[in-house]
């Protein structure tokens, strides 16, 4: 469960992170080519240096917005009740800790790379990546364990996503020129993102929700409630519809990652890899040929 806005603000920042981490990937490895070096986040290069690390200082201002949102907007202001969470609240205090992860990821790889005393390697930012994308995953498998109605096979496709880049940036923190599984972990958030967007559409804009299921208003607050189906077959045909959608938005995705490398490709020359022929230069007329063996004698038939 939850709300329309709530849906459709991360999808858009999931969808221009991942671009932008996409286009960066691609960029760095037509021009570095075996060299190529993952990174969890691209500074942008036509900013002064003082603002080489705006991804991250925007992470770290927005994403607070974001917690306030979780505890204030929707929950209406009451996060507790009688010292107590509310049973339909708790996916919010899931959705705050993964939240604060991805704030303690900014906060940490900004420290680090800005000043001294705290010299991690590069490659610890995917680390604490891929534990923000655990807990995030851990959060929305719980959610869909729990839910009813169309939300609990949205959200469990949402969490294969969360997986898949948590994966990834686990994958990424041990190796990280690893180009295809950098990519993988682009598209992934990407993926969340386009999906995201898809879910506000089904769960709550009615001409969007699957024949025969209703969004249904939460009475005490007037939202976050569930979007259910009149009768079991009208579940069944739209939990098909979901995984019809899901897999078109990874088919969109896979041709838009595509396409972005041949646009990349033919912009920077980018030559494809292999082994480089071997180059022997030698002088024609100085080169000698070891004679042949005389054959003594034939053999005859």
């Amino acid at each position: 469960m939850g709300t329309l806005v709530g849906h459709i603000v991360p999808s858009v920042v999931f969808v221009l992170v991942g671009f932008w981490h996409l286009v960066c990937a691609f960029c760095n490895y037509v021009r570095q080519g075996r060299e190529y070096t993952s990174k969890a986040w691209h500074a942008i290069g036509w900013f002064p240096y003082g603002l080489k690390h705006i991804e991250l200082h925007l992470m770290v201002v927005l994403i607070p917005f974001a917690i306030f949102y979780e505890l204030g907007v929707s929950t209406s202001f009451r996060p507790l009740v009688d010292s107590m969470i509310p049973l339909n609240r708790v996916a919010s205090f899931e959705h705050t800790t993964t939240l604060f992860m991805f704030w303690l990821f900014a906060v940490i790889v900004l420290f680090s790379d800005t000043t001294a005393f705290l010299p991690l390697p590069a490659e610890a930012s995917f680390l604490f990546a891929g534990l923000a994308f655990a807990l995030e995953w851990i959060s929305l498998a719980h959610e869909a364990a729990r839910t009813s109605g169309l939300e609990s096979q949205c959200n469990l496709l949402l969490a294969y996503t969360s997986g898949l880049c948590a994966a990834s940036a686990g994958f990424l923190a041990l190796r990280p020129k690893t180009f295809l599984v950098d990519v993988l972990l682009c598209m992934g958030i990407i993926l969340q993102g386009t999906w995201l967007f898809q879910i506000s559409l089904f769960l709550y804009v009615e001409q969007f929700i699957p024949q025969g299921c209703h969004y249904r208003l939460d009475l005490p607050t007037g939202i976050d409630g569930p979007t259910l189906c009149e009768v079991e077959q009208a579940r069944i045909r739209a939990v098909a519809l979901i995984n019809l959608a899901f897999n078109c938005h990874v088919i969109a995705v896979v041709v838009l990652s595509v396409l972005l490398f041949a646009l990349a490709a033919k912009l920077q020359g980018h030559r494809r890899g292999g082994y480089d022929p071997l180059v022997v230069e030698t002088d024609p007329e100085g080169l000698q040929m070891k004679p042949l063996p005389k054959l003594s004698s034939f053999d005859r038939r």
